[in-house]
Order: structure tokens, then sequence, then C-alpha cells
């Protein structure tokens, strides 16, 4: 994984999910649905998926999957490209962002509750690629 990538592009995503590669899954079957919405350039929303477990964590572009309907969706997040690039910069947290009322949120979000550690672990994994997004 070298060079710079666009963020939330094919590229990205690829470069994501190979940096989270190895980290321990949830033990239960976890699906965040993260949903981007307007973005610069006139491009579409983008949607995506954070797999937590429970055979490997990972992030894939939607459509890019093989859940079942059964695996889809524990929680959903909505928010605007400009909060979803300062989160993925580390500008904001998506705790904060919530709390402000930048993130609609989804779901059944108990299924998150007590995921902190793993979720802080994505956040680390996640840096070296960050340091080398275009946003």
């Amino acid at each position: 994984m070298t060079g710079s990538v666009d963020y939330l592009s094919a590229e990205w995503f690829r470069d994501a999910d190979e940096a989270l590669a190895g980290l321990t899954p949830i033990p239960s079957a976890v699906t965040v649905s993260v949903r981007v919405v307007d973005l610069p350039r006139e491009r579409d929303d983008v949607p995506y998926r954070l797999i937590l477990g429970p055979d490997r964590v990972r992030i894939v572009a939607d459509g890019h999957d093989d859940l079942t309907d059964g695996d889809r969706d524990a929680v959903t997040l909505t928010m605007s490209y400009a909060i979803a690039s300062a989160i993925a910069r580390a500008e904001i947290g998506a705790q904060r962002a919530f709390l402000d009322g930048e993130v609609r949120l989804g779901g059944d979000t108990t299924a998150l509750l007590g995921h902190q550690a793993q979720l802080a672990e994505i956040e680390d994994r996640l840096g070296e690629l960050r340091a080398r997004t275009r946003y």
C-alpha cells in the first residue's frame, strides 16, 4: 500500500480493507452500514459496510461483499462528506459528531456496546492510509 488515494474510491476501500486484515473480529455478526452523502464534485452518495465479525474485520464498498440478508446492517450511520472526511482525518471523533447531531444513527445501536476497544483498533490501523488519502 503506497501512493496517495482518493477518499472513498475503490482503491481507498481496497487499502482500508487490507489495513484491517488480521484484526481480531468480535464473536457475533455485527455490520455497520455507512452512507456518506453530499459529496463534492457531484458524485453519488457512497454506501459501505464495516463488518466487525464473526469471521474477519472488513470494510467493503456496498455491493462488494458476500453478506447474507440476515447479516446486514445491525447499525446504520448517515453523514455528510464533510463530517465523514473530518472523522477520517481524525479531526473530530465519531462520537462527538453523533452528539453534535452530524451523524444519523439507526438500527440496533446496542450491537456496538462493549466494542469500543475494537473500534479504536480499527481507527489505529487506518492511520497510515489516513496520511496518504486525498480528501
